[in-house]
């Protein structure tokens, strides 16, 4: 019963090990798809599995052997333990080559996997670029300075992505290399849309870039927003346009023709309000020219400040002062006035002042 038993289960194990050897003597692990190799690494690592079951089973016949050669002794002891060496020599074999061709089919499947794992990151990464670009330009509401720093921070990402972008190029042409030729196709083509990804968010980058700078209204709103030193770019450009406005604003205010001062001092002349009964005497026409706060000068343009501030209303005041000053005027030209005289005949009647 127990030889039985030994001999059923060994020949199973045999079996097994020729299909095994026949499946391992023919491996597909060189200039294959990538599908392909796929499909065989899995098919090997199941015969691997299955070779790990089958040890123990071997291990089971082992000890079995080994009872029955105690009760066998001979030639039948002597051909147990050839066949038991045997089955184990033919494990040892067929799992050494079942581990090479795994590990060979294994490399080539990660190395492609790898691939496609970086080319979706970064796929991924410019997708998430390009959506917070489309954010910063369309959907944001803040000041350009803000969205100059943002930028400014996709930049620096982009520098950091680019080490990243070299090596997945680099990784794609040596699979195109080592490849078949139609897996080779697809990997260019990946490759190929990718870098128009690329250039498209890049290109999209620098057009936002560009456009901001190019804002005039805007880095003016930004002036009056942002803090001083802060690293905005536009700040220097109109610190140096409000340095030219400030240094353009006297000479233009110097530029004012003189005739329009002129007549500003004329329109402010007391003298025509006083008329022209009074006495013309120098001395009077000075005195009503200083009440009313315009001095009496034959250089009107030399003191053109002080003549802006005694026209003013609040210092000057022309109505009051002429008229305090007017009164002891007429009256000194009453006193010294000629009696009336009745008019005679053939005479020309002399104007009567004290009208």
């Amino acid at each position: 019963m127990l030889w039985y038993e030994f001999k059923k289960e060994l020949s199973c194990l045999d079996d097994w090990l020729r299909s095994a050897e026949k499946i391992a003597a023919s491996p597909n692990s060189s200039h294959v798809l990538y599908v392909t190799a796929k499909e065989e690494l899995q098919k090997y690592e199941n015969l691997r599995t299955e070779a790990r079951i089958r040890l123990t089973q071997l291990d089971g016949l082992t000890q079995r052997s080994r009872t029955l050669v105690g009760l066998f002794r001979g030639a039948m002891g002597a051909r147990l333990m050839e066949m038991m060496k045997d089955c184990g020599q033919r494990w040892d074999q067929l799992s050494n080559t079942v581990d090479t061709v795994c590990r060979r089919l294994k490399h080539f499947v990660c190395q492609r996997e790898d691939f496609e794992r970086q080319r979706e990151e970064m796929a991924v990464w410019l997708a998430d670029m390009d959506l917070r670009l489309t954010e910063v330009e369309h959907f944001s509401g803040k000041d350009t300075c803000s969205k100059m720093h943002q930028l400014q921070g996709f930049q620096e990402a982009v520098g950091e992505s680019a080490g990243r972008l070299n090596d997945l190029l680099q990784h794609g042409e040596e699979l195109i290399q080592r490849s078949e030729p139609a897996d080779a196709q697809a990997i260019e083509n990946q490759l190929q849309e990718l870098l128009l990804h690329c250039t498209r968010v890049f290109q999209g980058l620098g057009h936002l870039h560009t456009r901001l700078l190019s804002m005039r209204l805007v880095f003016e709103e930004d002036w009056a927003l942002c803090a001083p030193d802060s690293g905005c770019p536009s700040e220097s450009m109109l610190e140096d346009e409000c340095f030219i406005d400030r240094s353009m604003a006297p000479q233009s205010q110097s530029c004012l023709p003189q005739s329009s001062q002129d007549h500003l001092v004329l329109e402010w002349d007391p003298s025509v309000d006083i008329g022209g009964s009074i006495s013309h005497d120098g001395t009077d026409s000075s005195s009503f020219s200083a009440a009313a706060g315009v001095p009496y000068t034959d250089e009107p343009a030399k003191y053109p400040q002080r003549r802006r501030v005694y026209m003013s209303p609040v210092d000057s005041q022309p109505d009051n002062a002429a008229v305090s000053i007017k009164q002891p005027s007429i009256k000194k030209s009453l006193e010294n006035a000629a009696p009336p005289q009745m008019p005679v005949p053939g005479k020309a009647m002399a104007p009567d002042w004290s009208m």
